[in-house]
């Protein structure tokens, strides 16, 4: 039986196969890591935790969320929001 280079054993369509789920996994990652450090304002952020302004608002005062002010005006991070405890979101 004769040897057979390995290139010679990996066909194009697997390469490309492979390169095109590493590419999109590359996406993923670069989609998720924007994300995870995205900016809400005060009306996304309310919008995102389903909560009206005046709660967040309170919830910002007590200590529950914390506020990032930039040029007078207030963000909140998508990543933080999203690690609140559940117990706090559930009416």
């Amino acid at each position: 039986m004769e040897k057979l280079n390995t290139l010679q054993v990996i066909s194009q369509e697997w390469l490309a196969d492979q390169f095109g789920k590493i590419e999109k996994q590359i996406k993923y990652l670069e989609a998720k890591e924007k994300e995870e450090f995205e900016l809400l304002t005060r009306e996304e952020a309310a919008k995102f935790l389903k909560i009206n302004l005046s709660t967040l608002h309170a919830w910002q005062k007590k200590g529950t969320v914390r506020a990032y002010y930039i040029e007078n005006r207030v963000y909140y991070l998508r990543e933080e929001l999203m690690a609140l405890p559940k117990a706090i979101l559930i009416k």
